[in-house]
């Protein structure tokens, strides 16, 4: 029985000294995080040296507050971007309110490309085409018109 409680006993300090080896490396983990992982990064790149982005903007019809969507991005708060607007047809409707935000936003870098290349069976693909060859930048953000920017998206 002697041997039997000495196992149990053994068995307990092991258990013990496991478990506070354990919720040591636990809170220095917490300690670490808290002082490495959760700063505000301050080694931003500054803002005049952000990379530039190219915005594809499929066009195709009027969609439900097109203007108000596409004038979020021609107000976008970011040092280098274009916004290239890519329409299918020469006579799509949305020809007229991409005009309208040109002649709206002369000091925004923007350009309407009308009429696709066919590149596949995709007809989104094939609207964007002309645009992609055109872009100036390497990053590229593809949105559709119905989407609308609330503020930071484009952020490195």
């Amino acid at each position: 029985m002697a041997l039997l409680d000495l196992a149990m006993q053994g068995l307990s300090v092991f258990g013990f000294i496991l478990f506070i080896v354990l919720w040591f490396m636990h809170f220095m983990s917490i300690i670490y995080v808290r002082l490495y992982l959760n700063k505000k990064t301050s080694d931003k790149q500054p803002y005049s040296k952000l990379a530039g982005v190219s915005l594809l903007k499929p066009l195709k019809g009027l969609d439900p507050n097109l203007i108000n969507n596409l004038e979020t991005f021609f107000e976008l708060d970011y040092p280098t971007f274009e916004i290239l607007l890519c329409v299918q047809d020469h006579d799509d409707p949305a020809i007229d309110v991409c005009k309208k935000l040109l002649g709206k936003y002369p000091n925004v870098d923007a350009r309407l490309f009308i009429g696709g290349k066919k590149v596949g069976i995709n007809p989104k693909i094939n609207n964007l085409m002309p645009g992609y060859e055109g872009a100036k930048y390497d990053l590229v953000w593809i949105c559709d018109s119905g989407i609308r920017d609330h503020g930071g998206s484009v952020q490195l």
